[in-house]
């Protein structure tokens, strides 16, 4: 019996070691579209540079856009907020031709009421895509970067951050 128990034991333990290894998160970028909407109602991760900090859509069907700051515990130091102050819930999240990331609450992509924007609108001229930085002197934000003629301009971030 103690063996049973034993086996069984260790087989849970090698189960939540590899359901940690499949939480991880891409590390690179998400890139705008240049004409219609991308969008997705699946959670989604995005990744800084060592894993440092991530930013999540719908983690574990929750409807929200937060970023974690992964190397202090996992703790959350984002959300988008809608009108009253409070975490955006969604069902999509749309990444618009026009520049703006949005979170709409309808059962159709990109439909509904737009819960959140990041405010991006317009800002799509050359490329623009969503990524997750972590910095030594600014700490950890997710951020909008427009590409133009060459250029890198940071036209979105989080407000929120966790400077170590």
């Amino acid at each position: 019996m103690k063996h049973k128990l034993f086996l069984l034991l260790a087989l849970a333990l090698l189960a939540g070691i590899s359901t940690a290894h499949a939480q991880q998160c891409v590390v690179g970028i998400i890139t705008f579209p240049t004409s219609g909407n991308d969008a997705t109602n699946t959670p989604l991760c995005l990744a800084a540079n060592g894993q440092a900090a991530r930013l999540r859509w719908d983690n574990a069907g929750s409807g929200l856009l937060q970023l974690f700051d992964t190397d202090d515990g996992g703790q959350a130091i984002w959300c988008a907020k809608d009108v009253r102050g409070n975490c955006a819930r969604g069902t999509w999240l749309c990444f618009q031709s026009d520049g703006d990331l949005v979170i709409y609450d309808g059962v159709q992509a990109c439909t509904g009421n737009a819960v959140w924007h990041s405010g991006t609108k317009g800002d799509n001229v050359g490329g623009e895509v969503l990524a997750v930085s972590d910095s030594a002197t600014d700490g950890e934000h997710a951020i909008i970067v427009n590409h133009f003629n060459g250029t890198h301009v940071i036209v979105w971030q989080s407000a929120n951050h966790d400077p170590s």
